[in-house]
């Protein structure tokens, strides 16, 4: 039994409160990374949208603690929640640092690390940055705990952004995400009882049994629209229960959900490149027909409960846990990719984020108890996750290496038997590179799991295109995949600020922007440090550089991108003794700027550019407008605001000739590495 009940506590209720929160050294080091902060920062930001008229709060979760009294202070350990409490107290020293204080903020840091110094000093130089900006740069290194400071930068970086996200035109504003964070989100602080054994409940909470998803919950809801006990509605719940279970397990290939038999009938005898069935009720019938059934003994007499448990595929099939563990890794989860086919079937902007996914079924889909809408949404379902399979990348884990895969899941004849194989999507090597190449840099743009509009401009035409029963070849689905990026670029990031809606859906992902009529100064102010809006700029040029000088350079042609979330000043901000300091103009300019891992630019931050050159390139290049940054860094030849000015005019002149023309083809990569050649 508690002694005390819970209590719900403001984020400024929590974050001034007198007592102290120690994180124990039996919890593991703060470790959250880009997708969990900016899932967080987007949940208060959508929260605000919706909410802040109302007055309604945003609850974020549960702080389980223990408390203590050491001498006259209360301290409460922290058991469960430390990753979220960190991530808050950042939050707020960022925010306290750009002058928007709660009330009844002190200089006291009220979270504290037990035996770990590093921490605790970060967390000391972060507070102290808004009267000292140079405090967390001065650091040494043994006293910088990389993932704080990390923590913080990602901060930095992405809560401007997700504020111009709301709306370009007319942004969030810092003040009004800040009131609300401080007043409107709320945490419940939970106390367990005082004779606790701390170790056994800390066991029980890293060992706590599987809970019901909400994708779970929100299959039973649609299956019970096919009510009744009837013949017809037992086939069509177990040809849902298929279709759902089939789709849901996103790190292997849809055609592995299914038997054998059933395989060759709805992709094709032998081959699996195909959907040979134009309905849900013709997919039923081959599921569900008395020959099927006559062989399947799940097919009779399933109760919902049974069709609704996870994995659960009837009497003699194998459920799906068991099947043999594939080596693909999925860029989303399923409950965001329900909302990317809702999206799709529905063809109204709705949110992309799986937080809100009852909600957003319950007004698009269920609230019309329609038996109809719910097969053609689930056939719609089937369709989109085939197209997903053949043409979006995939994290292939082969033989020790890790690389992006575009591949299609195929039957080889051969040996008597034949099996199942891997093959490039597309037959031309080069082609099926550059298609990976971009779809690598949308995904390493938006790394997380919701919002990826990427992938919801790429599902759409993908879906437009099959369901018309027109051809998706390398030629019109890479024009199309380049128009979007053109479009996002262009269109949003640097140009007129028009939303994703506006491009995908009404503007079907054609570019509206054309260099004759381009707004340059706008141009410019959005190419700086406080300009750039997101990471896509970065990654397309990357790709616009690839295509371009990937035939007169090794180490550009062998360029993969990966999860890159830094921007690093090339000429640092705060340099090192006996350099001159450039002034803000140049030193924030898009010419200096580049993209690299969070670990390399904490590393070498303030070192002058010969450092870092002589540094990166001895590994491959996080950047390939970095490595070009660093051929123009000579001893005759230093980076100066002269040559960064140069290499900008340059960039900026690469940027503007995509509106023209189509980038040239990539010469030389047919043998390239991370074209997935299946064996």
């Amino acid at each position: 039994m508690w002694n005390d009940p819970p209590i719900t506590l403001s984020v400024r209720q929590l974050l001034t409160d007198p007592a102290l929160h120690r994180i124990p050294m039996y919890q593991r080091n703060y470790a959250w990374g880009e997708g969990e902060i900016t899932q967080l920062i987007r949940d208060v930001v959508d929260s605000v949208q919706e909410g802040s008229a109302q007055g309604h709060p945003y609850y974020l979760g549960t702080l389980v603690v223990f408390e203590r009294q050491e001498d006259a202070l209360t301290v409460f350990e922290v058991i469960d929640g430390q990753q979220r409490l960190t991530t808050l107290l950042l939050l707020c020293l960022y925010l306290c640092g750009q002058g928007d204080r709660p009330s009844g903020w002190t200089a006291r840091l009220n979270v504290d690390f037990e035996n770990r110094p590093r921490s605790r000093r970060t967390l000391e130089a972060i507070a102290r940055l808004g009267t000292h900006p140079a405090a967390l740069d001065g650091l040494a290194p043994q006293d910088t705990h990389e993932g704080i400071r990390q923590g913080y930068e990602i901060i930095r970086r992405v809560l401007p952004r997700a504020l111009k996200d709301t709306d370009p035109a007319s942004p969030l504003s810092r003040e009004a995400f800040a009131r609300f964070l401080y007043e409107k989100v709320r945490i419940m602080r939970v106390k367990v009882p005082r004779d606790t054994d701390l170790n056994h409940y800390f066991e029980i909470m890293n060992n706590r049994g599987e809970q019901l998803e909400k994708h779970e919950v929100l299959k039973a809801r649609l299956m019970a629209v096919f009510a009744g006990n009837d013949e017809e509605a037992r086939h069509n719940r177990q040809c849902f229960n298929r279709i759902w279970e089939a789709c849901a397990s996103m790190d292997r290939y849809v055609q592995a959900g299914f038997v054998p038999g059933q395989r060759d009938r709805i992709f094709g005898p032998k081959d699996w490149g195909s959907l040979q069935m134009a309905d849900f009720d013709q997919l039923r019938d081959c599921l569900c027909g008395a020959e099927e059934a006559a062989g399947d003994p799940g097919v009779r007499g399933a109760t919902l409960a049974e069709l609704t448990r996870p994995g659960w595929r009837g009497p003699g099939v194998a459920p799906l846990k068991e099947a043999p563990p594939e080596r693909f890794g999925a860029v989303i989860n399923f409950p965001n990719f329900l909302l990317q086919v809702l999206r799709v079937f529905r063809q109204v902007e709705l949110p992309l984020d799986d937080k809100r996914l009852i909600r957003v079924f319950e007004v698009h889909l269920l609230a019309s108890r329609s038996p109809r809408e719910v097969k053609d949404f689930a056939f719609t379902l089937l369709r989109c996750r085939f197209l997903f399979d053949q043409y979006v990348l995939r994290r292939e884990s082969l033989g020790g290496s890790d690389a992006w895969t575009l591949q299609r899941h195929i039957w080889r004849e051969g040996n008597g038997a034949g099996q199942a194989d891997y093959l490039n999507t597309f037959s031309t090597a080069g082609d099926n590179r550059r298609i990976l190449m971009l779809l690598a840099a949308f995904h390493v743009s938006a790394p997380g799991q919701a919002y990826k509009y990427w992938l919801q401009a790429a599902l759409d035409w993908l879906h437009a295109r099959h369901a018309a029963g027109e051809a998706i070849t390398e030629e019109n689905y890479l024009a199309q995949l380049e128009s979007v990026a053109r479009a996002f670029v262009f269109d949003r990031h640097l140009g007129a600020g028009l939303g994703y809606d506006q491009i995908i859906r009404h503007n079907a992902g054609a570019c509206q922007a054309r260099r004759a009529s381009f707004d340059l100064i706008r141009m410019d102010d959005q190419l700086t440090f406080e300009g750039l809006q997101n990471n896509l700029v970065f990654n397309y040029l990357d790709y616009l550089l690839w295509l371009r000088h990937g035939a007169r350079c090794a180490a550009i042609q062998k360029f993969e991108f990966t999860p890159r979330s830094s921007l690093e000043h090339y000429y640092p901000r705060q340099p090192m003794p006996g350099h001159d300091a450039w002034v803000d103009e140049d030193l924030d300019c898009f010419g200096n700027l580049c993209l690299i891992s969070h670990s390399k630019n904490s590393r070498l931050s303030n070192h002058p550019p010969e450092a870092k050159k002589s540094h990166y390139k001895a590994g491959n290049p996080d950047s390939i407008k970095q490595y070009l940054m660093m051929e123009m860094t000579t001893g005759e030849t230093p980076w100066t605001p002269q040559t960064m000015r140069a290499h900008y005019e340059e960039i900026k002149g690469v940027l503007l000739d995509a509106l023209d023309e189509a980038a040239p083809p990539v010469a030389g990569c047919a043998d390239a590495p991370g074209t997935g050649a299946g064996s």
